[in-house]
């Protein structure tokens, strides 16, 4: 694996790590109410995306951020269920 690879993945992860951690708050705050979990989880990554689109992060780190949101989002569906 080169170098490149390596910082693309290590990118990828810190997305992930910072849709953890918007989700993290939202859990702390509403885990009981899934419905309002999933709007704020939903509205607080969108938030996160839009902010992170301002300053100068990759691609791969917004990839990384979506690819995390989607699971979190799909987790909590199930947990609707």
């Amino acid at each position: 694996m080169d170098v490149a690879e390596v910082d693309r993945k290590l990118e990828v992860l810190s997305g992930q790590i910072e849709a953890l951690r918007t989700t993290i708050v939202a859990i702390a705050l509403l885990s009981p109410r899934k419905a309002a979990l999933r709007e704020a989880v939903e509205e607080l990554l969108l938030s996160q995306r839009d902010r992170l689109l301002s300053e100068a992060v990759s691609d791969a780190y917004l990839e990384g951020l979506d690819s995390a949101a989607e699971t979190i989002l799909m987790l909590i569906r199930q947990g609707d269920s």
